[in-house]
């Protein structure tokens, strides 16, 4: 009896794919399973990175390390679909390397010109097609985002989260007067001692400041607040000092 190909198992999503019942992991696990039970592959384990651009380099992604250390010579690794992988063709072709060099073979339940066949040179084409049209969807994701941000704040609309000391009301950040004495007195106390961040995380505490979370101030907080302050400020969205 023939022995069953080993199959690891890979999904990612991104941050902006994560609520996309499409591109979800459980869409992708259930494609995957269906074609190991097809092609009589045994599922040797899974792995995820969640949520992790298509753009990250796959060594800065623990769930593809993991399966680079476990997969095995003669072994499969199947993804949902190629764009699962990377959504850069240079990405993808590191990635692919990596692999081949492990002696294991990359498939796609999608098929996108990958089998368990020896590969031809017209489904190789088919595969760097695919791996440049994910690659100008993602520019094209990326141009319409830009675009749309860049609308925002022309209509006046400031964006992300609101620094301590402020609140966000109609589309703007406004004075949070329950936090702006706390705002005033931290900036204070940076100008008085300078970096020293645990020192004025101190000060605060002991005054009975909390952050806009209701927490205890530590240095990190404070250096996170500094570098945020001074982003902000470069962007002109507002003069924090």
């Amino acid at each position: 009896m023939k022995r069953r190909q080993k199959a690891y198992c890979y999904q990612r999503v991104s941050h902006q794919e994560s609520a996309d019942t499409r591109l979800g992991l459980e869409s992708q696990r259930r494609m995957i399973e269906e074609w190991c039970e097809a092609n009589n592959c045994e599922i040797a384990g899974w792995f995820c990175d969640a949520p992790i651009s298509g753009n990250t380099p796959v060594k800065k992604r623990p769930g593809f390390c993991e399966l680079l250390d476990e997969v095995t010579e003669g072994s499969i690794v199947i993804l949902a679909k190629l764009d699962r992988l990377a959504r850069s063709v240079y990405i993808h072709a590191k990635a692919e390397e990596m692999l081949q060099v492990r002696g294991a073979t990359l498939v796609s339940a999608s098929g996108e010109g990958t089998s368990l066949e020896a590969q031809t040179p017209a489904s190789l084409m088919l595969r760097r097609q695919m791996q440049v049209f994910s690659e100008f969807e993602r520019e094209v994701i990326a141009d319409r985002t830009r675009k749309a941000l860049r609308e925002l704040k022309e209509r006046g609309i400031q964006l992300g989260q609101p620094p301590l000391g402020y609140k966000l009301q109609a589309g703007k950040w406004v004075q949070d007067d329950d936090k702006w004495a706390t705002r005033t007195r931290l900036l204070d106390l940076v100008a008085e001692h300078g970096r020293q961040w645990t020192k004025v995380a101190k000060i605060l505490n002991r005054e009975g400041h909390t952050t806009k979370r209701g927490k205890s101030f530590s240095a990190n907080t404070i250096l996170q607040f500094y570098k945020s302050e001074h982003q902000q400020a470069e962007r002109g969205e507002f003069a924090g000092y």
